[in-house]
């Protein structure tokens, strides 16, 4: 029977309502061989469902510094936390430099007036490594880093209070060091390619 199905192809309709009552018979007749011959790749969905992420640009023109909020699209409609987020809908993440990368935080989304919570981290679809590359971060971050690690080891113990008045106008200038370090800025172009991970996939 089932070489009869698989020599009679076509779009007969008889043909195609005999091969559907052979279909019932195989699986009435031989279960065991019915599951085999029409088994569904169930797994490789299951993983492509819980890898596959969220495709995303950069919205406009803007310069991401630490704590600075950065705006993002997404490029397809997705489901989140049960809710459906329409494509072209506005992300926005908080800026975080470490290591010559723009991490960003996606803790919430705004739909109206309802405010869903999430957990996606951003990608950089170039290299698929956690946050943006943000090379214009580096050389300013590790001059001010030395800076201020160079005036964090005066030591001001056992000196007079000339020297204390003096120590009060190098931590005033640590902490206008540290200030300019935070001004550290990355150009974000729009449409620049991102992908959003959902932590919150998990396989069962």
């Amino acid at each position: 029977m089932q070489n009869m199905k698989e020599n009679n192809g076509g779009n007969d309709p008889e043909m195609m309502q005999l091969n559907a009552m052979m279909d019932k018979l195989i699986a009435v007749q031989n279960p065991d061989l019915a599951k085999q011959i029409y088994k569904k790749p169930e797994q490789n969905s299951a993983y492509d469902s819980l890898f596959k992420a969220i495709p995303a640009v950069i919205a406009v023109n803007q310069k991401a510094k630490q704590g600075s909020v950065v705006e993002l699209r997404i490029l397809d409609t997705v489901v989140l936390n049960g809710m459906v987020i329409p494509k072209g809908h506005a992300f926005f993440g908080l800026a975080a430099f470490s290591n010559q990368r723009l991490n960003l935080e996606i803790k919430n989304i705004r739909m109206g007036n309802q405010v869903i919570p999430v957990n996606l981290t951003v990608y950089d679809k170039r290299d698929a490594m956690p946050g943006i590359y943000a090379p214009e971060a580096l050389l300013s971050d590790a001059i001010g880093s030395g800076t201020v690690d160079a005036m964090g080891s005066v030591g001001l113990n056992g000196f007079d209070l000339t020297t204390q008045i003096a120590g009060a106008g190098i931590d005033a200038a640590k902490s206008l060091l540290t200030k300019k370090i935070r001004r550290v800025k990355q150009n974000l172009k729009a449409g620049y390619p991102l992908l959003l991970r959902d932590n919150t996939k998990k396989l069962k």
